[in-house]
Parts: structure tokens; C-alpha cells; sequence
């Protein structure tokens, strides 16, 4: 299955890769099937998605969300049970994320003499629509002491609820917590946290 962008195309298989052997870990026997209605269904909520008139995100996100709906629809009808569907498909997210990510964060938090100063000095308005597109909109506020991005319009949000599936959404803020963790657990001068998931 291809999507518009080779970031875009790894991570879409990246995941269904770390589905596909958490399926198979549950003994399910016809992963392989599964997989592909997947692929199908995800692609056309992609097409349809970047299409519209009103397009205002990029395919990266337009991707995933696309791919997690289709595999959460698809293994509700596997399990006929929404609970077990969402817990999957969470922990493919998870595992997906810690592999793409670990690596690069943990560099990051150490190559920064001083994390907070660096990363101040940072647009994060521009680079956060550069990847996700203008769907995404923020405003960043600095202090002495902190830096605060503040999300007023998240595409990731917009795409769920134009499928009545805004209960997807901390799938995705989950992300957040992952780097989190690395940046708070490392012996680095830095604290993050965020207290809410737009949904």
C-alpha cells in the first residue's frame, strides 16, 4: 500500500507490521486478511481525506489517522468487542512510536547544553505545520523559566470527528507521553507534561 511521501509510506507499514504480529500473538489465524481490509479501508478514508475541497493537513497525518480508524472498525468486527479493539490498536500505536522515536529523542535531550534555552529558541508554530499542515494551529509562549505550546485546532482531532471517532484521539496524544517520559526520566534540566488531550 502506498501513500503520498516515503515517511509517510514507512510508518504506515511500520505499524501494520507491529499489528500484524500482535494479532498473531493473540492466535489469530487469519492476521494476513485482516491486514489487507485494513489497508484497503485505510486507503480510502486517505483518498477520500485528501481530496476534499477543505484539505488543510498533510498526508502524514491524513495516514495515520486513516490506518488507525480502518484497523480499530476492522477489529471490532473481529472481536465484536470495542474495549479489546481499542486496546490493540493502542498498543501497536505504543510500540510503533517507541521504535520510530526512542532513539532520536534520546539524542536530542543530551545533544542540547541546555535543553530548555535550545529549544526556546525553536519555532514550533512553523515546524509543527510544516509536518502536519495548517490543520494544526498553536501558539507558543515563553517565559523565563518555560515554554508553553498551546493547541487551539489539532488536525488529528478534525479527522476523527468527521468519522464520529473523537474517542480515537488520545491514540495519538499518546505520542506525547512517549517523549515525554525519555526527556523526564533522563538527568537532564528539563521537565515536560500535558495536561489535556484535545478530544
Amino acid at each position: 500500500m502506498k501513500f503520498t511521501g516515503l515517511v509517510t509510506t514507512l510508518w504506515v507499514r511500520a505499524y501494520l507490521k507491529v499489528l500484524g504480529k500482535s494479532l498473531r500473538d493473540h492466535g489469530i489465524a487469519e492476521a494476513k486478511q485482516i491486514l489487507n481490509s485494513i489497508e484497503h479501508d485505510a486507503k480510502t478514508y486517505f483518498d477520500e481525506d485528501t481530496h476534499r475541497p477543505d484539505y488543510d493537513t498533510t498526508a502524514f497525518v491524513s495516514a495515520q489517522c486513516s490506518v488507525v480508524l480502518a484497523a480499530y472498525q476492522n477489529l471490532v468486527r473481529l472481536f465484536e468487542e470495542k474495549d479489546a479493539a481499542l486496546a490493540l490498536v493502542n498498543e501497536a500505536m505504543s510500540i510503533t512510536w517507541r521504535n520510530r522515536s526512542d532513539m532520536y529523542f534520546k539524542f536530542s535531550i543530551n545533544f542540547f547544553r541546555d535543553p530548555l534555552k535550545s529549544f526556546k529558541k525553536m519555532n514550533f508554530v512553523q515546524l509543527v505545520r510544516r509536518i502536519m499542515g495548517p490543520g494544526m494551529e498553536l501558539e507558543q509562549h515563553s517565559t523565563e523559566n518555560s515554554l508553553t505550546l498551546t493547541i487551539h485546532r489539532c488536525a488529528y482531532n478534525q479527522f476523527l470527528n468527521k468519522h464520529d471517532a473523537a474517542f480515537l484521539n488520545p491514540v495519538f496524544c499518546r505520542w506525547d507521553g512517549i517523549w515525554m517520559d525519555i526527556y523526564n526520566r533522563s538527568s537532564r534540566p528539563i521537565q515536560v507534561a500535558r495536561p489535556s488531550c484535545k478530544s
